[in-house]
């Protein structure tokens, strides 16, 4: 009888779902930790330093000297030794330190540094799994392999539903302090993993061992949403993000307490909502910080900005800002945002005709986001800010690449767009400084206003979309041979001649 009685997996996978960056294998490198579907990689990032030579001199290297006596004059050609009139540039690529085979589909992955880990400025790494899983792994440099610390479940019978199988898939997030990870399952219930804090500044080496071996984390709390505000009808979760420098666990999560569809869109629209709230773990209360309604019924994702209390919504006709201070600015990236909310929109972009269903983000430098759309087009987003007033949206384009699946920066001037349709790339991204000097002279910086200021939402002419001042460069690819498409079975032409996988 064969012992693959369902399946056989003749080649790993390579599509790429999830992407994250830490400090696993080592304090000083910079991991780049690859989910496969069920197959985990764990590469290191390596910067490198390209020398090269435009005119060489007679006092160079040996190297140089040979490699100048080639035809070509105008090639650059690489050289151990920088001369006087060298240039320099960096860039990177990717090495493969481990792969693993998981018994399970990762569903989302998050990084979190831990008492046990961080006594070794290491990081954690957290995984979710199909309904309701998560494991908690590290990095044994004892052994140089991964160990489990901690496996989490929450699939009790009290919590499912009537159906039969889990429509809504677990979604991860980590707190950026790592005081806490929220796991959002079936629906409406968040569990709560806690995260000891120890300060082990002044303590001894006998104090951070015992600290060490105790467990890293504490119990779980389990609730639902509906139980946050018995005055608001938080339910069907929609996405939920942590917010950047607050006191305490602060968790913006956007919902839609009625859903609707587009055949009732004369009727009813508008149906989604925003709450932020702080997570309170050691009372398990969590007071809410602001909400805020009547958002389009096309949203999708949120987006935190670094250093403030507002989230950018990405829609799948807008893209809209809100905060604690303010009711939130937005602009209409096609016609048909008109037609599915009230909420006011600048109409300055409408005419693109994008369609931001399938965006993943990465945030760049000065609260800068670039989205990649579904299909590889890649925009940046600026806020435009009138001292500490978010007072408009600004849209710029950047040119294309991969198909998204998942998109993550991991080091300063570095990102990576993984793909599921195609090759994932390792980007390396920096500003034109003529651009910026240009748009100093110029004042483009304040050039835009907001869109109250010209009459009234809507009443801007159309001009150009501007080119970004952001520049970017391939510096290494991990390749995807999928996804098959067809396949077709028949009979050898020789059948005495027999092949085998």
């Amino acid at each position: 009888m064969s012992i693959y009685p369902l399946y056989k997996e003749v080649f790993p996978p390579t599509v790429v779902d999830n992407i994250a960056c830490a400090a696993f294998t080592s304090p000083s490198d910079v991991n780049v930790i690859v989910a496969r579907t069920s197959f985990l990689q764990i590469y290191k990032f390596i910067e490198d330093e390209l020398i090269t030579e435009e005119n060489p001199g007679e006092d160079d290297s040996n190297l140089t000297q040979e490699l100048g006596k080639d035809d070509d004059q105008n090639f650059l050609f690489p050289t151990l030794k920088p001369a006087a009139n060298s240039s320099s540039s960096k860039t990177a690529h990717l090495e493969l330190v481990a792969q693993y085979k998981l018994f399970g589909n990762i569903a989302s992955m998050g990084v979190v540094r831990t008492t046990s880990s961080g006594i070794n400025d290491m990081d954690s790494l957290l995984l979710s799994f199909k309904d309701a899983k998560i494991s908690l792994l590290e990095w044994s440099l004892a052994t140089n392999s991964i160990v489990t610390v901690s496996i989490h479940y929450y699939e009790r019978e009290e919590f499912k539903t009537e159906f039969l199988s889990n429509t809504c898939p677990t979604d991860l997030k980590v707190d950026p302090s790592n005081r806490c990870a929220v796991l959002n399952f079936y629906g409406n219930k968040l569990a709560i993993l806690p995260f000891r804090q120890e300060d082990t500044a002044n303590l001894s080496e006998e104090e951070i061992a015992k600290i060490a071996s105790n467990f890293p984390y504490l119990q779980s709390i389990v609730f639902d949403v509906t139980s946050i505000d018995s005055q608001i009808k938080i339910k069907n979760v929609i996405d939920m993000e942590f917010l950047y420098g607050c006191h305490e666990p602060t968790l913006a999560i956007l919902f839609e307490s009625y859903q609707t569809w587009p055949g009732k869109s004369n009727s009813i629209k508008d149906t989604c909502s925003v709450i932020t709230v702080t997570l309170d773990i050691s009372k398990q209360k969590y007071p809410v910080v602001f909400t805020r309604d009547a958002l389009p019924q096309t949203c999708l994702k949120l987006i935190p900005v670094p250093d403030s209390m507002g989230v950018i919504i990405i829609a799948a006709d807008a893209i809209i800002y809100i905060d604690d201070s303010s009711l939130g600015v937005g602009i209409a990236v096609n016609t048909y945002a008109s037609s599915t909310t009230r909420f006011p929109l600048d109409k300055t972009y409408e005419n693109l005709g994008l369609a931001l269903e399938g965006s993943y983000h990465v945030t760049l430098d000065n609260k800068d986001i670039l989205l990649s759309l579904s299909d590889g087009n890649l925009y940046v987003i600026k806020l435009v800010e009138n001292e500490e007033t978010v007072t408009g949206i600004r849209l710029e384009e950047a040119g294309n690449n991969t198909l998204p699946s998942c998109a993550c920066k991991f080091s300063k001037g570095y990102f990576i767009l993984g793909s599921r349709l195609g090759d994932s790339h390792l980007i390396k991204y920096y500003t034109s400084k003529k651009d910026q000097e240009k748009q100093k002279s110029n004042g483009a910086t304040n050039s835009v206003s907001h869109p109250a200021d010209n009459g009234g939402v809507g009443n801007r002419s159309n001009t150009p979309l501007k080119m970004s001042d952001y520049e970017f460069i391939i510096c290494d690819t991990l390749v995807n041979v999928g996804p098959i498409v067809d396949m077709a079975f028949g009979e050898l032409a020789f059948p005495e001649v027999r092949y085998y996988l």
